[in-house]
């Protein structure tokens, strides 16, 4: 009998020291890595993605742990994108247009001109129309989407005097930074010149540009508020942006985990990306208003005058980057995502149109 007791207790033993790796494994926390276009010091950051992790850590009871690096330190910020698919970060975030002819039918929701007047109905309008679309859906194979975004507005911002119309613009050399922005300058029949943001402030400088179209959030930040004294708003281009998770790693994840990350993600998180981007916005204004900038809003006759300028060329734009796609129908998809984030916009403000 004691032979026997101690044989069980042996076996109990033993089983007890083959079971512990086990039971440390699944006690391990799941540590995930994310990158961003942003600094940590960005409203987005700050905002979202910092309180977002600490919400994920708190409700899995500290099972996961998910560690944000600055761009440029895990992989380049230009290959956010591959880094995330091919598994070397677990967790990104970036702009859709930054990887040019990868996600060309997502870029629709740059091409939709003075629609909604916020990052927050852009976001709303966005997130619906994915939602909604197999063939927005397909372009983020490989990936497990988690949110999705637009970037704030490019607005028009003058050095000498504010303007109010066309022809106030007409004779002054208007810097863009991007491919659309520059198809916006020639569609309203303005003197355009293609600079990269971070040489706007050092060609304003040397008097080689009269106005810039950039975001209000890019004046500070690069120093563009030296030159310009006047802001003309008429709610321009919004590009799109994702926020997601390696598709591999994702299904790794216990069925509880990606329960709270479910829940803590999708539209709500897609809305506070979007009114992070709207604060930050408010906040410079204020800070630039205190320096004597002034800000002024287009008037309706104006506005729609440009409008019917801009958007048939922003639409033919968008439709000759994705004429190798294979999308049947492009012009059904470009009306169902203008009338996306006309929908938004209502929803958000009660009116249409930003």
């Amino acid at each position: 009998m004691k032979f026997r007791n101690m044989a069980t207790l042996a076996l109990c033993g033993v089983l007890s020291l083959a079971a512990s790796p086990v039971l440390a494994a699944k006690e391990r926390p799941v540590r995930l890595t994310m990158t961003t276009q942003y600094m940590d010091r960005h409203p987005i950051v700050q905002k979202v993605f910092k309180p977002w992790i600490e919400e994920v850590k708190k409700r899995t009871g500290g099972r996961v742990l998910i560690t944000l690096y600055n761009p440029n330190t895990l992989c380049p910020e230009g290959e956010i994108l591959d880094a995330v698919l091919k598994g070397q970060v677990d967790i990104g975030q970036h702009f859709c247009a930054r990887n040019p002819g990868r996600m060309p039918l997502n870029t629709v929701i740059g091409k939709i001109p003075m629609t909604v007047s916020s990052c927050q109905a852009g976001a709303l309008g966005y997130w619906n129309l994915w939602h909604d679309s197999p063939e927005l859906q397909a372009e983020y194979k490989g990936l497990h989407v988690l949110g999705l975004h637009t970037t704030a507005a490019c607005q028009v911002h003058t050095k000498n005097k504010p303007v109010a119309t066309l022809d106030d613009l007409a004779s002054l050399r208007l810097l863009g930074a991007s491919k659309d922005t520059m198809v916006i300058i020639n569609a309203l029949g303005l003197n355009g010149i293609m600079q990269p943001m971070t040489d706007m402030y050092l060609a304003m400088s040397r008097n080689m540009g009269d106005a810039a179209m950039v975001p209000v959030g890019t004046l500070r930040s690069y120093k563009i508020n030296e030159s310009t004294k006047h802001t003309l708003l008429f709610h321009g281009i919004m590009g799109s942006c994702w926020f997601a998770m390696n598709e591999a790693k994702w299904n790794s994840l216990p069925p509880d985990v990606q329960q709270v990350l479910t829940e803590t993600t999708g539209e709500a998180i897609s809305m506070a990306l979007g009114r992070a981007l709207d604060d930050g916005e408010k906040e410079d204004r204020v800070l630039l208003e205190k320096e004597g900038h002034t800000f002024s809003d287009l008037a309706p006759d104006e506005r729609m005058r440009w409008r019917e300028r801009i958007q048939p060329a922003l639409k033919a734009s968008w439709l000759e980057e994705i004429e190798k796609s294979g999308l049947a129908d492009p012009d059904a998809l470009y009306a169902k995502a203008t009338e996306a984030m006309e929908r938004a916009e209502t929803a958000l403000t009660g009116k249409q149109g930003g």
